[in-house]
């Protein structure tokens, strides 16, 4: 006698097989409608404007799909380019030198090894106490640290990361180039520009959705997480805490490509990235993505402190300038970069690089790389433009650092509940000019803290203040 399977676990099953062989492809549209770029949004379709060549690029599983989520067929398709595994592509000469994941951890390892006097392997996963990935990937960082001596440990930090989003092959580049070019800048460095700062590589946020891209689906853009219904991944640059799911591009649905998660931090991946920062506290953080040659910064849903404001934007003109990219808000709430200011401090920026996702490797060495290495010099020029306030937080009966203690300068208001604290070992660096300031420290659970009255000048930069 034949079983009869139950239609609801075979629906099930189907679906799941559905959701699993689905590839996504590139559509590059022309519209004229001026509502199509809300209808995109609202669709819950992954989408970006190119600016330069003025066309949609538009991800999704069929033409048919755009159509019913858009509610319209007032566009045009230009070009058409079909999912297919990236690895067949690596077979030319034009995108043979795209690295995988495994390639990408060999090339860190041989600078760490090449420049071992400046330049750290660590691996975050096993550093944070992490779980792997589904897939069963760790995630790992650079560091670079020129060290003056054996108690030169706190400095002030940057952060480079790439890769949230699978298909955006420059990205991880970028962030390996920038490690390679401030390595080699380091053993020559006569102006001691690296003396006094620490700088972060994490070049692959997602691997699982990097090795899918290369073994499957070369435009696939989440991680690899299974969801409940069947489909896979999360968008990793929709999964951050702050804000998270209250404006801008983003699904709550699972098979969407931009789907923020069923909660935020649902996903490892971010968890490691947070863990990382909530033991640091990066002064300044650059988040590389493709494509369309622009500076991102907060906050797309929320309002910033008007003095921290001043000088937030100050540097991103000068920083868009500098390297001849456009400005614009995020795309969404629960990005990297808006997360990691508000909970931590850090002055983040979303760099999109590029004109393409996938350009051929010599255009991206000849058109995008010279803006990733400029960039690198803005921002190494203003890690080292002034020295930073420094405060070390002691506990006055005992002596020890105090972690995590909140830290506010002369009674600010923060308008986004914003976290100013001090760091794993007690440390908090802070960019001002100089001046008398009041700073207030407070114990985490404590209802009121303690003001300390400082002059913060050339001279006077570094301050322990015992609580």
């Amino acid at each position: 006698m034949i079983k009869t399977i139950p239609l609801l676990l075979l629906c099930l099953f189907l679906s799941g097989q559905i959701f699993a062989q689905e590839k996504i492809n590139l559509f590059k549209i022309h519209s004229s409608q001026t509502s199509f770029a809300k209808r995109l949004s609202r669709s819950g379709i992954d989408y970006q404007y190119n600016t330069k060549k003025k066309m949609y690029y538009v991800f999704a599983h069929s033409k048919n799909e755009i159509i019913e989520k858009t509610r319209t067929r007032s566009f045009r398709v230009i070009e058409f380019i079909p999912s297919e595994p990236f690895e067949s592509l690596r077979k030319t000469r034009e995108f043979n030198k795209y690295q995988n994941y495994p390639e990408t951890i060999e090339r860190m390892k041989k600078l760490s090894t090449q420049y071992s006097q400046y330049l750290k392997l660590l691996d975050l996963t096993a550093k944070y106490n992490q779980p792997m990935t589904t897939d069963g990937n760790s995630l790992y960082a650079l560091v670079l640290n020129k060290k003056q001596r054996r108690d030169d440990t706190e400095k002030p930090k940057l952060a480079f990361i790439g890769e949230h989003h699978a298909r955006e092959l420059m990205t991880h580049h970028a962030v390996l180039d920038t490690a390679e070019y401030f390595a080699k800048m380091a053993r020559r460095d006569r102006e001691k520009k690296f003396d006094n700062v620490e700088i972060w590589f994490i070049p692959v946020i997602n691997p699982d959705g990097l090795d899918y891209v290369f073994n499957v689906d070369r435009w696939w853009r989440k991680n690899r997480t299974k969801n409940t219904e069947g489909s896979f991944g999360v968008d990793l640059n929709r999964n951050y805490e702050f804000a998270w799911g209250k404006c801008g591009s983003y699904s709550s649905e699972p098979n969407s490509e931009i789907y923020k998660g069923e909660n935020f931090f649902s996903e490892i991946e971010t968890q490691t990235i947070d863990a990382l920062n909530e033991d640091l506290k990066f002064q300044y953080l650059i988040s590389y993505h493709s494509s369309g040659d622009e500076v991102l910064y907060p906050y797309i849903c929320g309002e910033l402190n008007s003095e921290e404001q001043k000088y937030y934007y100050g540097f991103r003109d000068h920083l868009a300038e500098q390297i001849g990219f456009g400005k614009r808000f995020a795309s969404s709430s629960g990005e990297d970069f808006e997360h990691h200011y508000n909970k931590h401090g850090s002055l983040g920026f979303l760099l999109e690089i590029g004109n393409d996702f996938q350009p051929p490797f010599e255009e991206y060495k000849k058109e995008v790389y010279p803006n990733i290495i400029k960039a690198a010099d803005v921002i190494l020029e203003e890690m080292n433009k002034q020295p930073f306030l420094k405060l070390h937080i002691i506990e006055n009966s005992t002596r020890r650092s105090v972690s995590h203690a909140l830290i506010n300068i002369d009674k600010r208001e923060y308008l986004e509940k914003e976290v100013r604290e001090s760091n794993s070992n007690g440390y908090y660096f802070h960019r001002l000019p100089f001046g008398q300031y009041r700073i207030n420290v407070k114990l985490n659970g404590r209802r009121r803290g303690k003001d300390f009255d400082i002059n913060f000048n050339e001279g006077n930069t570094e301050f322990e203040l015992k609580i």
